[in-house]
This record gives C-alpha cells, structure tokens and sequence, in this order.
C-alpha cells in the first residue's frame, strides 16, 4: 500500500536534536546511541549533545535498531517495513542498483571509492526510480522487520512485516566498506536490535 519514505538518511544534526529532546535512554539492555564508537560523529558535554565540526548533514550511526525506532516515532513516523524498503531500491522493473544495473563510485560510496560516509544527498547520480538519495551504499539500514533467512518462502503476499519472533532485526543497503555486491537492493541479513553498528544509519517512512 502507498506510503511516504524519508529521501536521506537520519543525518547527525537530526538525531542530536532528538537526544537533547529526550535524552539517549536505555532499551532493550543498551543504550539507544553508543558514542564511544569509533565512528560517531556526536558527544555529550556538560548535558548537551554536539556535533564534531562539518558533518552534520552525514548519516548519523552507531545507533541500536531501539533509537531507530524511537527517533522515527519521536518524529511522528516509524521504520519502513523491508518490502517497503526494497521496493523504492529497485523500483516496479526490479533493478539490481537502485540506479539501474552496473555500480561505480559515482553513484555509491562503498569499498574502493573512499573510507567514511558522506553527506546523505551526496551522489545525487545514485538515486532510486523514487528520487531517493544513498539507498546503496554510505550506511546501512535499519528497517522494522525481525530477521528470518526464510521468511519470504512463506510471507503473505501483500505489505508483509516480517515474523512475529526474533532477535535480529533486518540491515538493508551496504555501507561504505562493503564491496559492490553488498550494495544489491535485494541483499539481506540480520543485525542484533542491540547493536551499535559503525556502518548501519537509518531513514523513516511514513503511512499517509
């Protein structure tokens, strides 16, 4: 069924406005952003989030599938289902790239083409069929869905959401590290909802 999806990634400056909102809690046994990190971008100081110079329109990471879905609710928005996900990646003629079927670094950051993230409407070249920027490559994803290799034998056909049950929550996309076949719209695997991940962001989407 139709629905809104965010064109970028959750940049830094969005979600240090939402921990200065709230704070960075405690859920599902860890704490919603993990700051020590190597790779975020973001600090606390005397009660206040900041921001390390010049990246704050970058993809925020480090974050555990809980701040994820806190952030979108916060927002009054919520994680895409992984079928919503895939289907603005490939689009209604089922490319392999969310641009079409061959990869360079003019379209994706991934392995090869620069260490870190960008910006997240950098590559403007590598948007979806939907206008949507970064889909392959710069970070991973977060979607609502919990992880089963075979969920899709059995899936309904029609706006499925995943198992009832699991541990693992599904990462979409690639990240900057990955080599180019991770960047494939319909590669999938399974992220523990506890985990900070260096190279997993997120976006949200939006039930009109």
């Amino acid at each position: 069924n139709g629905y809104w999806m965010d064109s970028t990634e959750v940049t830094n400056a969005m979600f240090v406005n939402f921990l200065n909102a709230i704070g960075n809690q405690m859920e599902g046994g860890t704490t919603w952003v993990n700051p020590r990190s190597p790779l975020v971008q973001i600090f606390e100081k005397d009660g206040t989030w900041q921001i390390k110079p010049e990246v704050e329109n970058y993809p925020i990471v480090g974050v555990s599938w809980y701040g994820a879905a806190a952030y979108c609710e916060w927002t009054g928005r919520r994680l895409p289902t992984e079928a919503e996900w895939e289907y603005v990646a490939r689009g209604d003629d089922g490319r392999r790239f969310p641009w079409g079927n061959e990869v360079d670094c003019k379209h994706a950051r991934y392995s090869g083409c620069g260490k870190g993230t960008l910006a997240v409407d950098a590559l403007p070249l590598g948007v979806s069929p939907f206008g949507i920027f970064n889909m392959a490559g710069n970070v991973a994803e977060w979607v609502n869905d919990r992880y089963a290799a075979d969920y899709y034998q059995e899936s309904p056909m029609l706006n499925p959401t995943g198992p009832s049950n699991g541990y693992s929550r599904v990462v979409r996309g690639g990240y900057w590290g990955d080599t180019y076949l991770a960047l494939r719209s319909t590669r999938r695997e399974g992220v523990g909802a506890d985990k900070h991940n260096n190279g997993v962001g997120f976006r949200c989407a939006l039930t009109p």
